[in-house]
Formats: C-alpha cells, sequence, structure tokens
C-alpha cells in the first residue's frame, strides 16, 4: 500500500456526537461512509480546536476531516489537523501540518508561488533539490530551501518587480501622451 491521506468536505458525520442542535431528521449519521474508510485502512487524524467544522442557524456539525492510512501515519507521525477559524463560508478550514513544531514556535510557514512555474530557471531548482533516494519530508524541506533562496536572488520579491514594471508602464503611458498631445498640436497649427 502507499502512503494516502485524504482531506476535505465530506458532507456526512459519522456519529451522533458530531452534530449539535437543529432538528433530528431521519439518520444523523452514515454507516456507509464510516464501513467505507475504516475497512480500507483509514484512520480519521482527529482535531485541534472547535469540534464542528460546519453550521447553519443553531445546527453545528463535523462535515469536514482528514484521513491517513497506516503507512502515512508511519510516513508522517507527527501530522496534525487544526481547525481555524471561519471567514468567508459556513465551513472551518483545516490546517494540517506533517510538522506541527514549526507552527508552534511561530515560524512562518512556506508559500508556493505559481508564478515561479513561468521561470525558465524553476525547473532546475527542483531538479537540484530533489533527491530520488531521499524521503519525501526531507526533499520538500531541501526544496522549500533552495526555492526560498532562488526567489530573493533570482525570482526576486515579486511586489518589488511590479512596482517597478508600473512605474514604467507609467512612465510609458506618459510619453505617449505626450507625444500624441504634441502631434495633435502640430496638426491644429497647420489647419
Amino acid at each position: 500500500m502507499s502512503h494516502s491521506y485524504l482531506s476535505g468536505d465530506f458532507n456526512v458525520i459519522m456519529g451522533v456526537d458530531e452534530r449539535q442542535g437543529g432538528a433530528v431528521t431521519g439518520k444523523v449519521w452514515c454507516s456507509r461512509f464510516r464501513y467505507f474508510f475504516f475497512n480500507h485502512g483509514f484512520i480519521d487524524l482527529g482535531v485541534q480546536g472547535p469540534k464542528f467544522t460546519w453550521s447553519k442557524g443553531r445546527l453545528f456539525q463535523r462535515l469536514d476531516r482528514s484521513f491517513c492510512n497506516g503507512d502515512w501515519q508511519s510516513y508522517a507521525p507527527n501530522t496534525t489537523v487544526r481547525h481555524l477559524y471561519k471567514l468567508k463560508s459556513d465551513h472551518r478550514p483545516l490546517l494540517v501540518s506533517t510538522n506541527p513544531e514549526r507552527i508552534e514556535k511561530g515560524v512562518r510557514p512556506f508559500c508556493f508561488l505559481a508564478s515561479w512555474l513561468s521561470h525558465p530557471e524553476f525547473q532546475d531548482v527542483i531538479s537540484k533539490a530533489w533527491i530520488s533516494d531521499n524521503v519525501i519530508m526531507q526533499n520538500l524541506e531541501n526544496f522549500s530551501k533552495s526555492v526560498q533562496v532562488w526567489n530573493r536572488t533570482v525570482f526576486v520579491n515579486i511586489f518589488d518587480r511590479k512596482r517597478t514594471k508600473l512605474k514604467e508602464l507609467k512612465q510609458v503611458q506618459r510619453a505617449l501622451e505626450r507625444r500624441f498631445s504634441s502631434k495633435l498640436s502640430l496638426r491644429e497649427t497647420k489647419t
């Protein structure tokens, strides 16, 4: 079996303890859902933070969860799931961490920028950082360190680049406006 991990909104609860409030109508949990996951070797990773992930009115339920198999637990034994606070959705986002100690210490999490993919050197950064003989956690650590250095030295801060490009664009537009304006003035004087 391979390392398997699954997380998301399953729109079903596992038992009556995962529901609070609201009118009770029919079955409030799905035995087929539980049967499928547990009979296929999946383990609920549990949760830190508020118990319920979804609410509507006075009804609260845990609809969002994370599962893994035994291989994943061996591979990333420190995996934790934290329910964050709702912002714009009626669901709480899940924060899944394979290295919770870094979060506890206040280390800023790694963020992947999609714009890196457009840079011609990015594939080389991946190739140098990813070693097929390493375990995935080591490769992820190598990659995040390498790409952060590359981002500062080669890709440069994207926001600085944006400011520079906008400034250049503004200068070009002003020059075009002046040129167009002077051509109009010339035409007006000729007529």
